[in-house]
């Protein structure tokens, strides 16, 4: 026979073997402290009592093993009758403390429920608060022809439209650096056509007539080409500072794009917008209501725990679970019962 096998079996025994004497449990069903040591020595003593029986038994059978029971059983009897109860109770006390044990337990597990439910209740209410914020803007930026957008829409837009700018600015600064560079071209011709005009009208004196067709044709030649050199540079540079006024304007719009992404330029954009902000508030609000039918099913979801925990707080067990919450760890370590997660 195993070693726990004895021990139950000579715990049941032991239990129903003690004498019963006239004693009536309290009709409020409330443990008293004196109560409540005493069983926690008693057992402590019997239980030592029976294991150390129980170790004895594994080697032994036949008379030797029922002398044991029966010694076994005049100890428990005794630390029984040391502790000051009779049988019924101490198997009274006992069922109460166990259920006083219990009823600890389920508080530990009521107060994690009402501390959740509390905070689901609080986030449910910010939630819809919220939401209720939100649709006020909404219903405000749509009244103004703005778009309804969420901040993490608002972020997508800036950030395009910077870089957009970005990018429009670069290409700013290389039409102004052609449009620096067509200038000093055309400054230099003009300057050469000046240059040429002048020779032409101080043409040396000591020439032949070959030399001095040769002379007016070089320097003809020559301002020339400076007047269509000055004419293409003066051209390249007009052309130039139109691009370069045209990015800019872009660029400028792209940076007040950034500072407003909210806000329609277009016929066909506000058209849009009007489209896309009536689906937005369409949708909030169907949100609202969703988020307000959750709400109530929680909040009668939380009365419904509240009611039952304070019932179960009423109950003799839960009271007397005050009694013996000092007691707890030499409780448990008498049991080895294991503390909750």
């Amino acid at each position: 026979m195993s070693l726990r096998w004895m021990s139950c079996l000579m715990i049941a025994a032991c239990f129903c073997s003690v004498g019963k004497a006239a004693w009536e449990p309290p009709a409020d069903g409330m443990l008293t402290e004196k109560q409540v040591n005493a069983y926690v020595g008693a057992t402590r003593e019997i239980l030592q009592q029976l294991r150390a029986a129980g170790q004895a038994a594994e080697a032994i059978n036949g008379p030797a093993a029922m002398a044991m029971f029966q010694r076994a059983d005049a100890n428990v009897k005794a630390a029984i009758a040391k502790a000051g109860f009779s049988q019924q109770e101490f198997e009274w006390v006992g069922e109460r403390v166990w259920e006083a044990r219990g009823h600890l337990l389920i508080q530990d597990v009521a107060a994690k429920v009402e501390k959740e439910m509390n905070d689901r209740l609080k986030k449910s209410d910010e939630d819809q608060a919220a939401l209720k914020q939100r649709l006020a803007a909404a219903e405000t930026a749509a009244k103004a022809g703005r778009k309804i957008l969420t901040p993490e829409q608002r972020t997508e837009i800036v950030a395009a439209a910077k870089a957009e700018q970005q990018s429009i600015l670069d290409e700013v600064k290389q039409h102004v650096e052609t449009w620096k560079q067509a200038a000093e071209e055309a400054a230099k011709a003009e300057s050469d056509v000046k240059t040429e005009a002048a020779a032409l009208k101080r043409m040396p004196k000591k020439m032949n007539d070959e030399e001095r067709q040769a002379y007016l044709d070089e320097h003809t030649r020559a301002r020339d080409e400076a007047l269509a050199a000055a004419k293409d540079g003066r051209t390249r540079e007009a052309e130039a500072k139109k691009l370069t006024e045209q990015e800019q304007d872009k660029a400028d719009l792209a940076g007040w794009r950034a500072e407003n992404p909210d806000v329609p330029v277009t016929p066909e954009e506000k058209a849009e917008t009007a489209k896309q902000n009536e689906a937005a508030i369409a949708a909030l609000k169907a949100e609202i209501q969703s988020a307000a039918d959750s709400d109530k099913a929680l909040k009668e979801a939380a009365a419904e725990a509240k009611k039952q925990i304070s019932e179960m707080r009423n109950q003799p067990g839960s009271k007397n679970a005050a009694v013996i919450k000092g007691h707890v760890k030499e409780f448990d370590d008498l049991f080895h019962v294991a503390a909750p997660q």
